[in-house]
Parts: structure tokens; sequence; C-alpha cells
């Protein structure tokens, strides 16, 4: 719309605006005295409820372009988004950063499931720094960790919350949990009962990514550890206060998404084979395209991390069956 039609369609708004509130304003007058209030108050009332809806509508027009728009993605950042992510999170190595990558590529695909990170490492690592980073990538700034549910009802609820399920500081996995977390990596559905009803019932699907953090969550299914993106994470040299660390996040957080997204963008238009070998196959495809796409390695660290988790699952089920062996019946 140009100038003239602008200002000719402000100067009709503004119109009907008087009118209506000229008729508004002695009813809203005699509410105010009808509850009591003075003189001074009873005319202001009418201003205060009409006239926030009548700069609201004046505002639609008068705000345009770009200040009507919310922050948006940075372009052209030739990459150093990624860059900039990676100094802020303390992963212990160049194989870790790439398998994270290709998680938040991942994300961004609805209709592909991707293994769950599993962020892992001493205490001060900043596991859930690092967790709450990488879920804001795709959730925003109001993203946040959770607790883990109790029960698969109460994860269900949290994972209809948002796209990324995080929970955080994991420390036991019970069996029922495990198959639940096994079927948000996958996807399942859920049939319950409908409320104050003897026969309705509904049905609720669901699909989403599944972030995790902990140090040691003992013993673990070998069906959840086939969906694991083990991720290792070391103390970082210097620490910094979470106002510094969160401040500069924020700051590069449009060029972080923007790096992200031209990197999406070139990795899913390359063709790669689909590895058979692996449960998750649909991620494992997703790394060979990364690799074909920038070399970075993300198919060969995909399979060494399954190996090294793998191993560790094994061991701790011979230790824990060893222990039961050894306990003397009662």
């Amino acid at each position: 719309m140009n100038r003239t039609g602008r200002v000719l369609l402000m100067t009709a708004l503004v119109a009907v605006v008087a009118m209506a509130f000229r008729v508004s304003w002695n009813a809203l007058r005699d509410i105010a005295n009808a509850i009591g209030a003075d003189a001074t108050a009873a005319m202001l009332y009418p201003f205060v409820v009409d006239g926030l809806m009548a700069l609201a509508l004046v505002a639609t027009l008068v705000l345009v372009g770009r200040d009507r728009t919310l922050p948006l993605p940075v372009k052209d950042t030739d990459g150093k988004g990624i860059d900039l992510l990676m100094r802020l999170c303390n992963f212990a190595n160049a194989e870790t950063e790439c398998l994270a990558i290709a998680w938040l590529i991942g994300c961004l695909g609805p209709s592909v499931p991707v293994a769950a990170p599993f962020l892992t490492g001493p205490q001060g690592a900043g596991k859930s720094t690092g967790g709450r980073m990488l879920t804001r990538i795709i959730e925003g700034m109001s993203g946040d960790l959770r607790r883990a549910p109790k029960d698969e009802e109460s994860l269900i609820a949290a994972v209809a919350a948002g796209w990324v399920t995080a929970l955080d500081n994991l420390s036991h996995v019970t069996p029922d949990l495990s198959d639940a977390m096994c079927c948000i990596v996958t996807g399942a559905e859920s049939v319950k009962r409908a409320l104050f009803t003897d026969g309705d019932v509904f049905r609720v699907g669901y699909r989403r990514p599944l972030l995790l953090t902990g140090i040691d969550v003992g013993v673990i299914r070998p069906d959840l550890a086939d969906r694991l993106l083990p991720l290792r994470l070391e103390r970082p040299s210097v620490r910094r206060t979470e106002a510094e660390l969160w401040a500069e996040y924020a700051e590069v957080l449009p060029v972080v998404l923007g790096s992200l997204l031209d990197l999406t963008v070139k990795v899913r238009a390359v063709k790669a084979e689909t590895p058979t070998d692996l449960r998750m196959a649909d991620f494992a495809h997703l790394c060979a395209q990364l690799d074909a796409a920038t070399g970075l390695g993300a198919l060969t660290a995909y399979r060494a991390s399954l190996d090294d988790l793998n191993d560790d699952v094994t061991h701790a089920l011979t230790a824990a069956s060893n222990k039961t062996a050894g306990q003397s019946p009662e």
C-alpha cells in the first residue's frame, strides 16, 4: 500500500474509532461510577480501555517492514555460526562436535527420527548448559531442560510440551522409562480412555527429538543404547559466569541458526547411501550426507560412539549379572 492509501486508511480508522469511543465512553464511565470510583478515575477509565485498543489498531498501520518483524537468522554467515557454538560448548573432541551438528540438522526434519544425544562427562563439564544451548537453538531462548519424569504418562506429557524433549541429570532409567524413550525416538502411539466416558478413547501419536544429560545412568538396556548418541564433554579450562555465557549465546544465536539452516540445505541436497547395519538408519544416512557435504567424518564417529556405548552396556550387564549371582538367597 502506498503512502496516500495508508493515510486515507488511517484517517478512516481514526474516525471510526473516535465514533466508537464516543459511544462507549458514557457506558464505561457509568460502570466506573457504579463501582464507586471517584470523578477523576471515572473520566480516565474509558481512555484506558478503549485507548489500548485504538493504539493497537493504529500500530498495525504505522509499524511496517522491520519494525513489525522478529529477529531472523543472519544470512551469509559463511558457517561461522557453527564455530561460535562449538566455542561455547565443552565438547571433548571434533568427532563429538560433528555428531552434535548432525543431531541439530536432524531436529529440523520432522519426518525423520534422530538418535538421542546423551551428554555425559565429569562434574563441572557443563552438561546441563550444553544441553540447554542445543535445545534453545531449536526451541528458542524459552526452551529448557526438564526433570526426568517418574512414569510413562508424565513423559508423554513432557513430550507434548515442545518439539525437543530435554531431560536433565538422569541417574537411573527404569525398564518402563527406557521403553518409553525408545518409543519417543522412533515414534509410537498412545491410546487411552477419554475422561468421564466408559467407551470413548483418544489416540496420541508422538515422535520427538530427545536429549539427555547425566554422569552415569547405570545399566542401559541395549534397545535404548542403539538409539542414543553419546556426546562427551570436558571441564572448561576457563570458568565464566552464567550471565556472561548466556549473554554471548543470545548475541550469537541468530548467526548460529543462520549457519545451521545454510548447512542443512546443503546437506539435504546431497545424495548418500544409507547404511544398513545400524538401527537408526535414517540418522546414519544423515551422517553420511553430512560427510558428503563437509567431509567431517560424522558416520565414522557415530559408529565409534555406538561401539563404545555397546561395550559399556555389555560390561554393565555382566557386572550386574555377576553381582546378582553372587548374592546369597535370604
